[in-house]
């Protein structure tokens, strides 16, 4: 491996400890509504192929399974939720978010268009 690749690795490992170091704070520090205003832009989840889904409860909705989907983009936006801890009762979402998304088991995001 050349010396290159060795400290792009290494600047790439340093961000990310960075970010997370961030993160911990932040989620100590920040009010939600500050924390939510860091979130992703939604194009990164509007990659993905979303299918329509109607439930009793639920109503509309969308799934995106992840046999269905490339796998980085898939699994960026899995990660993403992960992190978030997203649920079906604390939906991940931004300031201009069209949708409000969540996972529920390992194979499937969800999302549902938020009400004005």
């Amino acid at each position: 491996m050349s010396a290159e690749v060795e400290f792009i690795i290494k600047l790439r490992d340093a961000a990310a400890m960075i970010l997370d170091g961030c993160e911990s704070r932040l989620e100590v520090l920040a009010p939600a509504e500050v924390r939510q205003a860091s979130a992703v832009k939604e194009e990164t989840f509007l990659t993905l192929k979303w299918v329509d889904q109607k439930g009793e409860k639920l109503g509309q909705y969308e799934t995106a399974d992840k046999k269905d989907n490339p796998g980085d983009s898939w699994q960026s936006v899995f990660n993403i939720l992960q992190k978030s801890e997203a649920s079906i009762s604390k939906r991940y979402r931004g300031p201009q978010y069209q949708h409000g998304y969540w996972l529920f088991g390992q194979d499937r995001i969800f999302r549902q268009r938020l009400k004005k």
